[in-house]
């Protein structure tokens, strides 16, 4: 006789089988000592037919907008090993086929409800054509999700699942192909920051505009904060505006990613007008730095202004006990020098920040301010971070 194969405790897979040929089974107990006796039944199946078993009978894989729950049953059992060589991780010895068309460039591949003789499957994803395939990546080892933002729209792509064991599995799944809208749009170079007053913050015949001046990381030879944003195709609630950050505002495009955003160098100043008006408004001083500012006179022709803002810090949630964030809009009278700050909660003298708008439910170990005026934190136990826009919490 001739040995085949060991099987794992309770379940095997036998492959390669020749149709009409008899075959035997050996069983018996691992215990080592004196002879055991166990009693059992034992089961013969033939598992269904695999469809997608290699390049050439792949499965499609329709996209859905996460965080969708939407998906497509799969399972690997009887499965065999099909070309290309597998360069990640496992023996792909029961890979199984996938493809799909890019209609974003971002997309997440998940492999969920896994059951079977083990849990483990890799996955990899290829481009070109069936008899052509072009590696594009592997799944991290011991990961049942990857996501990559350079798909390319129209384009073809081809998913590839197997099991992480050197012998053939039985492993039943759910794959899902996620999707998010894209995020906003920046750029720094679209507009100067003059143009970004006079026609996008000030896009209007009721005020002659003049006196333009700016303060940002470039001006202490680090990132630039000021920048012009578009929805685009984004749910982001703007059709276009400025942004004004104290890091890279080219980072500012979603989706809000795990690595929190920290840039900025320590030479780039604070502002010494903003530090006056938090402590004014909250009694807490504030040693600020890494401000952008935009500043500019103007001579309204109408005895109404008005502005929308959204407020948005990578503070909020682990950092929002301690450290703030803020904004502020003043106006400042040039006849008789005061100056008010336009930027504030409804019905008060409360400045925009941090310490100001808050939820307890991103932080137990400070109470909310003003909740009421806080929308989204894009985080656990929060809105899916997938899903923003912007890529702050």
């Amino acid at each position: 006789m001739t040995h085949m194969y060991c099987s794992n405790p309770e379940m095997s897979i036998a492959t390669n089988l020749t149709i009409g040929n008899t075959y035997k089974i050996q069983i018996y107990t691992t215990d080592t000592g004196p002879a055991k006796m166990a009693t059992f039944d034992i089961c013969i199946t033939t598992p269904p037919p695999v469809t997608n078993d290699d390049g050439l009978s792949t499965i499609e894989l329709s996209p859905t907008d996460l965080p969708s729950t939407v998906s497509t049953p799969g399972f690997v059992t009887g499965a065999t090993a099909s070309t290309p060589t597998n360069t990640c991780e496992g023996n792909a010895n029961d890979d199984v086929w996938y493809k799909f068309v890019a209609t974003t460039t971002n997309n997440y591949i998940t492999l969920k409800d896994v059951k079977g003789i083990s849990t483990n499957l890799n996955h990899a994803v290829y481009s070109g054509n069936c008899d052509s395939l072009v590696f594009k990546y592997c799944s991290a080892l011991n990961s049942l999700s990857s996501n990559a933002k350079t798909f390319v729209i129209g384009e073809t792509y081809y998913v590839r699942v197997w099991s992480n064991a050197a012998d053939a599995q039985s492993i039943n799944y759910n794959i899902c192909l996620g999707i998010v809208s894209p995020p906003i749009t920046v750029s720094t170079t679209q507009y100067t920051k003059t143009e970004l007053i006079k026609d996008i913050l000030m896009s209007s015949p009721c005020a002659n505009v003049s006196n333009f001046t700016s303060s940002t990381g470039t001006n202490f030879q680090s990132l630039d904060g000021i920048g012009y944003f578009n929805k685009a195709a984004s749910a982001f609630p703007f059709k276009d505006g400025i942004i004004l950050s104290t890091g890279n505002v080219l980072s500012a495009p979603g989706p809000n990613t795990a690595t929190a955003l920290s840039e900025g160098s320590t030479v780039w100043a604070g502002d010494s007008q903003l530090e006056g008006v938090i402590l004014a408004g909250t009694g807490k001083p504030m040693s600020s730095k890494n401000a952008s500012r935009l500043e500019f006179d103007f001579v309204p022709v109408s005895d109404l202004i008005k502005f929308n803002l959204i407020f948005a810090s990578e503070e909020y949630g682990e950092f929002q006990c301690d450290f703030s964030d803020s904004f502020a809009f003043l106006l400042t009278d040039k006849v008789t020098n005061q100056t008010v700050n336009l930027a504030v909660l409804p019905g008060g003298q409360i400045p925009v920040s941090v310490i100001t708008v808050r939820d307890q439910k991103y932080n137990s170990k400070c109470s909310s301010e003003n909740a009421d005026y806080f929308d989204k934190y894009y985080g656990t136990p929060g809105t899916n971070p997938l899903l923003a826009p912007i890529n702050y919490n």
